[in-house]
């Protein structure tokens, strides 16, 4: 897994643009010059700088290609060598990286503003919800709730189908991650099952951030990508 942090990169976007395909590049020209546009500039061209390197090819030469339900995978020849994912909130973008199958990654900053019992309707189960709203003390009960919102965005980010997987389908066996923790979802057939181990990871003060994996992996390497040299060197 790697850490890019926006206050510490080189924010060059001509760099970063020559690295992205026509289909990035027009996303990008329609977000707001900011930190929205930077997340993306630098999230995704950090991704092909890294599958390049593990492929052997060129950073644009990347074949990116959205999957059924948006996410981002590589195409032929390349299907299914190496899986990634990315997730950003403020400054902090973060890849994730995997040999062993899909992967799904989430982080987010706490924030005091957010009205967790009501964004929590729309994300956590009864059961979590209830367990949330036993807890007195506001700053915990807010930790609570994001803990479990970014297990579970990293979860249906790993599955692929997003947000189309309600997240109230499904819920975190437990409150501590530390260690891989299984959680099982229904297929998009609704017949079988699929189970994703989810762990937190410390990446950064002050925000709650998890992966999910397919299999149960015990390794896992938190990295700060190279930005400071990454525009000259590109």
């Amino acid at each position: 897994m790697w850490r890019i942090e926006l206050s510490d990169a080189a924010l060059d976007e001509t760099a970063y643009l020559r690295i992205l395909n026509s289909e990035e590049t027009e996303r990008a020209a329609r977000l707001r010059a900011g930190q929205v546009r930077m997340q993306f500039l630098a999230g995704r061209s950090s991704v092909r700088t890294l599958l390049g390197a593990h492929l052997g090819i060129a950073p644009e030469e990347v074949p990116i290609v959205a999957a059924e339900y948006g996410k981002p995978e590589l195409s032929t020849p390349y299907s299914g060598r190496i899986h990634f994912n990315l997730a950003h909130s403020r400054s902090t973008v973060l890849i994730a990286l995997s040999l062993t199958g899909p992967i799904g990654i989430d982080i987010e900053y706490l924030d005091r503003k957010t009205e967790v019992e009501e964004v929590a309707r729309h994300s956590l189960t009864q059961h979590e919800t209830s367990l949330m709203l036993s807890i007195d003390d506001i700053p915990a009960r807010s930790r609570f709730f994001f803990e479990r919102w970014t297990r579970k965005e990293a979860v249906v980010k790993a599955d692929g189908r997003g947000l189309s997987l309600p997240l109230t389908s499904f819920e975190i066996p437990v409150d501590d991650a530390s260690c891989p923790t299984p959680v099982t979802i229904l297929s998009p057939d609704g017949l079988s099952q699929r189970t994703f181990f989810v762990r937190d990871i410390a990446v950064v003060e002050g925000a709650t951030c998890a992966v999910a994996t397919a299999g149960h992996t015990a390794g896992l390497r938190l990295l700060s990508f190279p930005f400071p040299n990454f525009a000259s060197e590109t």
